[in-house]
């Protein structure tokens, strides 16, 4: 008989059940693949969730008693869930073949890993995988939040269905400007500040099979138009002809200036410098300028090394 540690509920309710999963121990020794399987493929079947996810863990070299696992893995398929193998050794033990068949039969990954210390990271890496592939297909009502006011005016009535959405959770700091009107809640519209940047996220498909009614919404475009403006910020303040581009790369800051090469730039030009504000923890502010230098005819300059827990903003 399977060794049941926790019945299938809502993270709300099995929170308190922390302590129970943290004190999971192996009972001895190998790995009854069927008994383990069907027991929680029937408990996840009931599942109300989109998507519903099996990982498997067992040993490379002592994975037994697979039983009619083929038949039992189509079932799985039929009722779209999806299993993914980890196992303890290397793909040369005496069972990986088993664990790979499972794995593609289940259509989810197989990992091998000889250090038991890697197997947290490949739970959470595999969960991460499931999650990001995780494409609600139903039509969808959603509803604009009051943070809309934040990117733009809101159009005067809530958008109708979209035709299916990228089921995601929102990050810490996010702020919601449209969710879902579902059991999920989830963001359909969400943006935050990163630094002095912008960061914006639609979850839906903006033209394609699954922007359903959406598409022909009235306010469409000027709903996309909106989305676009935020994120872009405030409009550049530099001439026409110039364009400025950011990178940390290497330790450093790298400011770049892009000139428009049809104009003659060498006499019209001054050399742009840049000045930026240091930050550091608990002590005051600095400012620096650093005058940029010409790296092509239409391309200036300037680097700004970092060190750690700095923060950054330039002018």
């Amino acid at each position: 008989m399977p060794h049941i540690v926790l019945l299938l509920d809502t993270v709300e309710k099995n929170a308190t059940k922390r302590k129970a999963i943290l004190s999971i121990k192996p009972a001895g020794g190998g790995i009854f693949i069927y008994q383990a399987l069907s027991p929680t493929a029937k408990m996840i079947l009931s599942a109300k969730a989109e998507s519903k996810h099996i990982i498997l863990f067992a040993d490379a070299a002592d994975s037994e008693e697979p039983g009619k696992y083929q038949e039992l893995l189509e079932k799985c398929r039929e009722a779209n869930i999806t299993v993914s193998i980890i196992g303890l050794g290397t793909e040369e033990d005496q069972d990986a073949q088993l664990l790979k068949d499972i794995a593609q039969r289940g259509r989810g990954e197989c990992y091998f890993t000889a250090y038991a210390e890697s197997l947290p990271t490949l739970f959470a890496q595999d969960t991460f995988l499931v999650i990001r592939n995780t494409f609600v297909t139903e039509p969808t009502q959603i509803h604009l939040t009051p943070y809309y006011i934040a990117i733009g005016i809101p159009p005067p009535s809530d958008p109708p269905p979209i035709g299916g959405y990228n089921l995601w959770y929102p990050r810490p700091g996010a702020n919601l400007a449209a969710v879902t009107i579902d059991e999920f809640n989830a963001p359909v519209v969400a943006f935050w500040n990163a630094g002095t940047g912008r960061v914006l996220c639609f979850c839906g498909e903006a033209n394609g099979t699954y922007s359903g009614q959406f598409a022909t919404w009235e306010h469409v475009g000027s709903f996309y138009a909106t989305l676009a403006r935020w994120t872009a910020g405030k409009p550049s303040s530099l001439p026409n002809g110039m364009i400025i581009v950011q990178q940390v790369r290497n330790g450093a800051c790298h400011i770049q200036l892009y000139l428009d090469p049809q104009q003659n730039w060498d006499a019209a030009l001054e050399t742009p410098r840049v000045r930026s504000l240091h930050g550091f923890p608990n002590l005051p502010p600095k400012i620096s300028t650093t005058t940029m230098t010409w790296k092509s005819a239409d391309l200036l300059e300037s680097v700004i090394p970092l060190t750690s827990r700095e923060t950054l903003i330039m002018s």
